[in-house]
């Protein structure tokens, strides 16, 4: 069987999803599958290239968007040489669904979260903006995929409350057993570990922080982001500057797996504040390494987060500190965890494809 991917970012572009499809990808060319990855090139990245078992053909493009139209040609062309095409939500499903009805190459589509009404929660973003977004969203919601999968009961469902008549699939995202770090030492600080996105709560935790400097407690953040988009990190910076005591928030970025698995590992809990997580990849890292989880509640959050956590049911800076002051006095619930195993995600998925071409292999 030969797969085609099209993503709008792979490895080595750092992120949650881009985490997935690796592994996910090296999971089914290790069970004789040819698989291919088209995606966009940045950086001086090769336009091809092999990572293991698995062919990357790169796109020069100025943004995500711009990958959506410049790779409609080439994915047409993929397509045909392929008997199914996997994408994801967002900027890649359009060009694979046009190669999929132009070739009629069947498509599975990965569907990492329904924002719908909550793109006009989010902060960060103009009306102009929300509504560009929402309109995406609700194309790619209505064009006719082969397969549509959830990654999470929470997303699988707000899907079929807008597409009643659809039949959803629900494939937890997986991932790699985390090796623990042998120089665990308990740490003084607080983490947060995550893309700069509109929706991950950063205007909540920004606020939390300055409560804890006017508090004068002694509490201390260490944030792992990437330095893209600009506005949100300027944010960031404005907010800890404003601190009273600034020293006590460290921002890091381009670190290795290495040292963001002893930063997991060895902080006092994860601070997950998001609007919503269709799954939670951070959640999920954290509860394999036994650390403590701080999260907001939403979306599959519930599902995912498993070990000791507090959840803030008021969700807003205020409540994200008080959250935090339990942590300090030990106020933590149990919640039992759960494995999520890409292999199991990768057999579910090969199911999927075997359905749609009616074959054992």
């Amino acid at each position: 069987m030969r797969v085609l991917f099209i993503l709008e970012f792979f490895p080595p572009y750092h992120g949650g999803v881009e985490k997935l499809f690796y592994h996910l990808t090296e999971s089914l060319a290790l069970k004789s599958i040819q698989v291919t990855v088209l995606t966009a090139a940045y950086d001086d990245l090769p336009l091809e290239e092999f990572i293991g078992p698995i062919r990357i053909l790169r796109i020069k493009s100025r943004s995500r968007y711009h990958f959506s139209f410049k790779s409609i040609s080439r994915a047409i062309k993929m397509a045909k040489e392929h008997d199914i095409i996997h994408s994801s939500t967002y900027n890649a499903s359009l060009p694979a669904w046009i190669a999929s009805k132009t070739t009629s190459t069947p498509i599975v589509l990965t569907i990492h979260e329904y924002w719908n009404e909550i793109w006009w929660q989010l902060p960060f973003l103009n009306t102009f903006q929300r509504t560009v977004f929402w309109s995406l969203e609700q194309l790619i919601m209505m064009l006719p995929f082969n397969k549509m999968v959830g990654v999470s009961k929470y997303t699988t469902g707000r899907i079929k409350k807008r597409l009643p008549k659809r039949s959803i699939t629900t494939i937890y995202n997986g991932q790699r057993s985390m090796n623990r770090s042998s120089s665990k030492v308990q740490g003084e600080y607080y983490l947060f570990v995550g893309r700069l996105g509109v929706s991950k709560g950063i205007d909540v935790l920004a606020g939390a922080i300055e409560l804890a400097a006017k508090s004068k407690k002694n509490l201390e953040f260490k944030m792992v982001t990437a330095t893209t988009p600009q506005p949100i990190l300027k944010f960031i910076r404005q907010t800890i500057e404003a601190s009273i005591d600034a020293k006590k928030v460290e921002l890091l970025h381009n670190i290795d797996d290495t040292t963001l698995v002893q930063l997991i590992q060895n902080a006092k809990a994860i601070i997950i504040p998001s609007y919503s997580e269709g799954f939670g990849f951070v959640a999920a890292e954290a509860t394999s390494l036994g650390t403590p989880i701080i999260h907001s509640g939403k979306g599959a959050l519930r599902e995912v987060a498993g070990g000791k956590i507090i959840c803030f049911e008021d969700y807003s800076a205020e409540g994200l500190f008080r959250a935090i002051l339990d942590a300090e006095a030990n106020k933590f619930q149990y919640q039992p965890p759960t494995e999520f195993s890409i292999e199991n995600a990768a057999n579910q998925y090969l199911v999927q494809y075997k359905s749609l071409t009616h074959t054992e292999q």
